[in-house]
């Protein structure tokens, strides 16, 4: 049951409304019917809004209806206004209309079917117009989403379009390129002094004029005959198995052959092949260049090669004819050895152990092959690992930063900033506690170092050479040395041998020192008994004590060997050798007399039996030879 209808007369005079009442109820509806006589009530009811229809009259008191209706209307008054007036005014009619009333009613002519009417037309009315404004503000929002739909479908169209245009320009342009790129490749080809083909098969498709002329022959003849029927045995097949491997999808290869010309001349050609798309199919692009000078190069180069390796030989020969190499002096096997070796090791950047007594000269070796090497321009370094306190090893090894401890007032490089593109030589090296390894393996492994009191790593460019008197290997095993530290810095091994094994080298040295210490001036010379004395001795102290020896000799003019408290002074004699040297004889010649004498006498112990001998004076059989023919003791 729908809810009753709710109307507010305005009228001044109640009996008015009394009437307007009754009439409304004689109409028969459901209909609640209120009152209100000034135009002060009836606009706080206005604004109330609970009223369905509000019947007005044009006069009340001081103000009329048509103010309240234009009050009504401007404060958004949603239900009907229906204006009544006494007596038919038809501009007042028009005004109220005009003013927003939804109808108006005479007073005179009024009845109760015509004021339902009014009623049930004023609210259709209104109803109506709420649905038509409702539908109009749905149509209005479909409106604007359709609006806004088109709106961004314009503008998407208008994206498309942009960016098809730009697609079209930037086509152009790249066709435009790709002209202008085959009119330079064109170019490039026809220019070229490099021959290029395309192959598809065994077959050119396309040879530039390089590669005609290269073969003595037309483009169009290269394109009739096969390519490989221009190649000969091998690098026919050569040839062909590399195009089967770039029709295959290999990446690209190359290989070089004799190639047969038309008139039977052959030339060295290099082949370059690339898989390549040609019209669609898959081919091979082949760049061709004729090295026939260069290969004519290559045989000069090796001649000249062959001939250095032969001045070489001859320079090693005659290294060893003068039993010396650099500062190092010797001339028995085991020092030609140890001559090979430092060759060898100075054509390469391995870290190098030199191992060997005391006094054998491991330094020596180390500066040879510096010398001989690529960095002998660079610093050569030389530390002794047994002379640096651990708590100070960083710091002489790696630099540091002023300020970076107490005393620190200087920036210092350190041994490894010094020895930077030359040689760092690690005397001693045994002498390295387990933590110094660890601090220098980092550096010498290509880790780099960082200076004392610095956070910057620097990269080092710098050759290990190590010495040592100690047994590295039973180091590593008994805990002493680390086997990474081992094996990183042991990459090349050279063993000195002491001078008791090589005791044919002995009158070489005391010839060497005694010009070392004599210099340009006459030097003296040595008795015989003193060279057999010499010659006799063990020298567990090598060629140091050697030089120690002669030197102090040349000063006070006796020879002490200082092995202990008891041996001072005591002169040594080669039992059963008389003093084959005269006074006023040079020093070569001195020791040629005392090594003739020396072979004879072994020679006599051993009965005249040459390979004993040899052995026995620990020297190859053929040096052996070869003085005993020049003694003439055979």
């Amino acid at each position: 049951m729908s809810d009753p209808v709710r109307i507010l007369v305005v009228d001044d005079d109640e009996d008015d409304f009394l009437l307007t009442r009754e009439m409304i109820q004689e109409a028969g509806g459901r209909f609640v019917v209120d009152w209100v006589s000034t135009y002060g009530e009836a606009v706080r009811e206005l604004n109330d809004g609970r009223y369905h229809v509000y019947l007005i009259d044009y006069r009340l008191g001081q103000r009329n209806g048509l103010d309240l209706v234009q009050t009504a209307i401007v404060g958004g008054c949603k239900a009907p206004l229906i204006m009544m007036t006494g007596a038919g005014d038809r501009r007042v009619d028009m005004a109220a209309l005009a003013a927003g009333a939804a109808d108006y009613l005479v007073k005179e002519r009024l009845s109760s079917e015509l004021l339902e009417r009014s009623i049930r037309y004023a609210l259709e009315r209104k109803r109506n117009e709420q649905l038509l404004h409702q539908a109009g503000e749905r149509l209005e929002a479909r409106v604007a989403a359709r609006t806004a739909e088109l709106t961004e479908t314009n503008r998407r169209l208008k994206c498309q379009i942009e960016d098809r245009k730009q697609a079209e320009q930037k086509l152009l342009e790249r066709e435009i390129q790709l002209q202008a790129s085959e009119e330079r490749y064109r170019i490039i080809c026809e220019k070229s002094w490099d021959g290029i083909a395309i192959l598809q098969g065994v077959r050119a498709v396309f040879v530039n004029p390089a590669l005609a002329g290269m073969m003595k022959t037309s483009p169009a003849a290269l394109l009739e005959s096969t390519t490989i029927n221009r190649f000969q045995g091998f690098y026919r097949e050569k040839f062909e198995s590399c195009l089967k491997l770039i029709d295959q999808g290999k990446r690209a290869m190359s290989f070089e052959g004799p190639s047969i010309l038309s008139h039977g001349r052959e030339i060295w050609t290099q082949w370059k092949l690339s898989p390549v798309e040609w019209e669609g199919k898959r081919a091979c692009l082949a760049t061709v260049r004729d090295i026939t000078e260069t290969k004519a190069r290559e045989t000069a180069v090796e001649i000249e090669a062959e001939h250095l390796r032969t001045s070489y030989n001859r320079l090693k020969a005659s290294l060893k004819e003068h039993y010396r190499f650099g500062d190092i002096v010797g001339k028995s096997s085991a020092m030609q050895e140890v001559y090979d070796l430092i060759l060898n090791a100075s054509k390469t950047d391995a870290n190098v152990v030199i191992e060997g007594e005391s006094g054998t000269g491991k330094e020596l070796v180390a500066r040879a092959i510096h010398d001989f090497s690529d960095r002998a321009k660079a610093p050569f370094v030389p530390v002794n690992c047994g002379a640096i306190p651990e708590a100070l090893f960083e710091s002489e090894f790696f630099g540091h930063k002023r300020g970076a401890f107490t005393g620190a007032s200087v920036e210092t490089h350190g041994f490894f900033g010094l020895s930077q593109g030359g040689t760092l030589f690690l005397d001693e090296v045994g002498e390295l506690t387990l933590g110094m390894q660890v601090k220098l393996l980092r550096a010498i492994e290509g880790g780099g170092y960082s200076q004392v009191g610095s956070s910057i790593t620097l990269k080092r460019d710098v050759r290990i050479m190590a010495a040592t008197n100690r047994d590295l290997a039973a180091l590593v095993k008994g805990g002493s040395m680390r086997e990474d530290f081992f094996y990183r810095v042991h990459v090349v091994g050279i063993r000195l041998p002491p001078l008791r094994d090589r005791k044919d080298d002995i009158p070489l040295l005391i010839d060497h020192f005694t010009r070392l210490y004599y210099g340009s001036k006459k030097p003296r010379i040595l008795p015989g008994h003193l060279l057999g004395s010499l010659c006799s001795h063990d020298w567990p102290g090598n060629v140091r004590e050697l030089q120690n020896v002669l030197h102090r000799y040349f000063a006070v003019n006796r020879i002490d060997f200082l092995e202990g408290p008891s041996s001072l002074a005591r002169p040594y004699a080669v039992q059963g050798l008389e003093d084959p040297v005269a006074d006023g004889v040079g020093l070569r010649q001195a020791l040629e007399a005392f090594e003739k004498q020396y072979i004879s006498k072994v020679l006599e112990e051993n009965r005249w039996h040459k390979g004993k001998t040899a052995a026995v004076l620990e020297i190859p059989e053929r040096t052996f030879y070869r003085k005993l023919k020049r003694y003439r003791l055979i």
